[in-house]
């Protein structure tokens, strides 16, 4: 008897794609106007030159390239809210199309894992989808570690110089992402010292020189952010690194958090067990184990290091990049585990496997189909209603004070990164001014904030909006608040 499950498989595959696809619509749909961090990227690579993008970069957050993505993006579409999103958009979803890849490298087909906890994951949607550089980050890691895998299997010209290109475009577009690639190169040197292909480890080897010889022209770029950043340096603290994981994972849920611990553990005792006994489990399912094993293990410890060296305070989308090396280990293991099941499943006849052995192995597919079905049930609502939310409503702000406020009002901004979004959104009329007043208001400068801080006199930064408000309201104009007045602020 041929007993097949493929059909109802891919009937799961397809309904978790369109599901997926939905959310990032229904994100691209309610998102609205660029919040703070991403107005700044489209000021940053509207700057009018090169050289302007270049000097700016000791304030930002990423390297040359999300910014020159988003210049030539808004030379051909323009500028508008709704083009940038339909971009995050694209890159989102190509995320993806690179997890589909890996399932299929690694045989198992169908990237059922990764649809249900990296597709239904809001956070995932949220910030991957944002007109920032961790999407695109997402796409050139997963990428590198696809790549590098083919390289450690079956090198040639064409793979090398592909593997390298991304993964030089991948420490060009996030700096953790150099972390994450000596990582997928440990564990790409590892395949091959199993097989003893040390020319192969030291082709790999090549690979991650290039990424990293590749961000020397950012060492300045680097020091002078560590001077910039000086005022909201941190120290090490590993209750706030889970505090951010607790919130990246347990999207949409707080429950979900525990089926990515236990994924991760699983994937990391499978890969031991598959490499410890490997003389039971031999060819490419072992070096399939050891690759993901290896870069599971080596990557989060990398990571931690970038977060320890960085000494800043991380949000929940820092880890993103992370959160799909960990989802591709996990497909590859997967796929590791079909091989000794998935096989008999789908096609097994009475003369080649004995039928308790057949049907156990279709319960246990069964089961799998089920539970996987349920927890994308259970997922989908919450995401759903997580993303019908916008990313900030000044913009709404904006359009409204620029028919409201007078020549002759005022209107102060708090706090002071707000105007960067205000910025964007407003040309009205009306002078503005933020808290404490900055010397320029398009990007974020974190210098200028501590210059005001650590003056002296410290009621040196009020007064220039104190004596604004004043002049504004003696002349018998309005002053208007955008956000919120600082807290002990009798001076108001």
């Amino acid at each position: 008897m041929r007993l097949k499950l493929s059909h109802l498989k891919w009937v799961l595959v397809a309904v978790l794609a369109l599901r997926v696809l939905a959310l990032h619509g229904i994100n691209l749909t309610y998102a609205g106007g660029l919040w703070r961090d991403e107005a700044n990227t489209v000021a940053v690579a509207s700057l009018p030159s090169l050289s302007d993008i270049w000097h700016a970069l000791p304030f930002e957050s990423f390297p040359l390239l999300p910014f020159l993505l988003v210049r030539w993006w808004v030379s051909l579409f323009g500028p508008g809210d709704a083009t940038l999103r339909m971009l995050g958009m694209l890159i989102g979803l190509g995320t993806f199309e690179i997890l589909w890849r890996i399932a299929r490298e690694a045989g198992s087909r169908t990237p059922v894992l990764s649809l249900t906890l990296l597709g239904l994951n809001t956070m995932v949607i949220r910030w991957g989808d944002s007109v920032r550089g961790y999407g695109l980050g997402m796409v050139f890691i997963l990428l590198t570690f696809h790549l590098v895998w083919r390289v450690a299997e079956s090198p040639s010209r064409r793979r090398i110089i592909g593997a390298t290109l991304v993964a030089i475009l991948s420490v060009q577009t996030l700096y953790s992402n150099a972390f994450l690639i000596a990582a997928i190169c440990l564990g790409g040197c590892a395949v091959c010292a199993l097989e003893r292909q040390w020319k192969r480890a030291a082709m790999i080897i090549g690979i991650g020189a290039a990424a990293a010889v590749s961000l020397w022209p950012y060492h300045n770029i680097i020091n002078q952010a560590k001077e910039v950043n000086l005022s909201h340096q941190i120290q090490f603290d590993a209750g706030w690194i889970w505090s951010m994981l607790d919130a990246e994972l347990g999207s949409p849920l707080p429950w979900i958090k525990w089926i990515w611990v236990g994924l991760w553990l699983l994937t990391l005792v499978a890969g031991i067990y598959f490499c410890v006994w490997k003389h039971r489990f031999k060819g490419r399912p072992a070096r399939q184990s050891l690759y993901s094993f290896i870069i599971l293990s080596s990557s989060t410890l990398a990571f931690l290091i970038f977060v320890l060296m960085a000494h800043l305070p991380t949000s929940p989308w820092y880890y993103l990049t992370l959160m799909a090396v960990w989802t591709g280990c996990m497909e590859m293991m997967r796929g590791v585990m079909s091989v000794r099941q998935e096989e008999p499943v789908m096609a097994t006849t009475a003369a080649n496997v004995p039928e308790k052995k057949s049907r156990l192995y279709l319960k246990t597919a069964i089961q799998l189909i089920i539970g996987t079905t349920v927890l994308a049930a259970a997922l989908f609502l919450p995401t759903a209603r997580d993303v019908k939310v916008r990313m900030t409503n000044l913009d709404l702000i904006g359009a409204a004070l620029q028919k409201t406020a007078q020549k002759e009002d005022l209107i102060i901004v708090h706090p002071w990164f707000n105007g960067i979004s205000f910025n964007r959104y407003y040309s009205g009329p009306a002078n503005w001014i933020t808290i404490p007043p900055m010397a320029t208001q398009s990007i974020h400068r974190f210098d200028l904030l501590r210059a005001q801080i650590m003056q002296p006199d410290l009621a040196a930064p009020m007064r220039p909006v104190l004596d604004k408000c004043a002049q504004t309201l003696r002349a018998g104009h309005h002053v208007w608040v955008v956000g919120h007045l600082p807290p002990g602020s009798p001076e108001f």
